[in-house]
């Protein structure tokens, strides 16, 4: 995913502004990488709590909400 190589980009940028000899700020701002960073691992978390809450819900109640599926196929999709 783009996560990864976005968090790569950034510990780059901070040591040297340069990836492997290509120079990073010609191409992307570093408060742009910042940004997209921060807004990828608070997408992250969003996601991995309404799965939870998807996997979890039939768990406690012992029957499969209507609709499930749609969800996780939403989630699915989103990611």
């Amino acid at each position: 995913m783009l996560f990864p190589l976005i968090a790569g980009a950034l510990a780059h940028y901070r040591v040297e502004s340069a990836f492997y000899g290509l120079s990073i700020v010609d191409y992307l701002p570093y408060n742009l990488l910042r940004t997209w960073h921060l807004q990828l691992a608070i997408f992250w978390v969003a996601t991995a709590w309404v799965a939870g809450g998807l996997f979890i819900a039939p768990l406690l109640s012992q029957k499969e909400p209507r609709y499930q599926k749609l969800g996780v196929d939403l989630l699915f999709a989103a990611d």
